[in-house]
């Protein structure tokens, strides 16, 4: 998903169905900061991910330590400063209720990230389209 928003790759794929050519400047993920709350098995392989197109690799996790972090490198931080300094938000935690707590003071929080997630819904959407057309 951050490479399709990134990319815009439904206002390409739509703009290309209508014979127009990349319209948008396109942004980069090379120098961007990725923010990973939780960082277990998916989040640390998020963070190897985001490290191959030179991302800054931000994380907070009540589980990993310094050296762990160090290892795979990942500076941690407070959730407080991962949240304010992100480019980009993954998160990576187990449902408790704890995280759900966290999850709704997030959504408020990003509220005004609404038009965000309405292209998530449109490139979910538009993924399976041309998945299904191939």
């Amino acid at each position: 998903l951050i490479l399709a928003l990134t990319k815009q790759l439904v206002v390409h794929h739509n703009n290309f169905l209508h014979g127009k050519w990349q319209s948008e400047k396109i942004d980069e993920l090379h120098g961007k900061k990725i923010g990973i709350l939780g960082l277990g098995r998916i989040g640390l392989k998020v963070a190897k991910i985001a490290q191959v197109f030179g991302m800054e690799t931000i994380g907070w996790s009540r589980t990993i330590d310094q050296k762990r972090a160090d290892i795979n490198k990942i500076k941690l931080v407070s959730k407080d400063h991962l949240l304010s300094d992100s480019d980009y938000l993954s998160v990576h935690l187990k449902l408790t209720e704890e995280h759900k707590i966290l999850a709704n003071s997030l959504e408020k929080h990003y509220s005004e990230w609404s038009e965000t997630s309405d292209e998530i819904d449109e490139i979910t959407k538009e993924y399976d389209d041309i998945i299904n057309n191939i």
